[in-house]
């Protein structure tokens, strides 16, 4: 599945706002990935964009909201196939949207390094949450997190 009614000298990519270097100084800690027409070369700039974020809704899990604005209304004619296997695939996650434009030969520009070769430490809880998803099952689940707490394991 390949994106392809795209505006000249533009590329799919996407930029997944959480793990960027600079995800720490953004006013939320919401988790989002930005996709859009990214222009190649020196000019840069996109030609649209819009965001999907990660809504947690409690006991139903995590959902996906599609946030786009008037000027990005022709992503949905430009690449009709990942609206379309969002609904095909019950995409519920952001794992889930990133491996749908991964193939889709979406390009990740997330900026992991910063200016001066800073690299965005991986807090505690993203590690614990990394550790849980991991498992396959609840009890390795909690070996997972107490193990990323640095704390012993009872190995009974």
């Amino acid at each position: 599945m390949t994106s392809s009614a795209l505006p000249e000298d533009t590329h799919l990519a996407y930029t997944i706002t959480h793990e960027a270097w600079y995800a720490r100084s953004l006013p939320d800690d919401r988790r989002e990935i930005n996709i859009a027409a990214s222009a190649e070369g020196s000019g840069g700039g996109v030609a649209w964009e819009f965001t999907v974020e990660e809504v947690n809704l409690g006991s139903h899990g995590p959902e996906i909201r599609v946030k786009v604005l008037d000027d990005a209304f022709a992503a949905f004619t430009q690449i009709p196939q990942f609206f379309a296997a969002l609904e095909a695939e019950n995409v519920k996650g952001l794992d889930e949207v990133r491996h749908l434009l991964d193939k889709m030969g979406a390009t990740d520009e997330t900026e992991r390094r910063g200016p001066h070769g800073v690299t965005r430490p991986v807090t505690t809880a993203e590690r614990i949450r990394r550790a849980i998803k991991d498992a396959a099952d609840a009890e390795d689940a909690t070996v997972a997190v107490l193990r990323t707490l640095g704390m012993e394991v009872d190995s009974r």
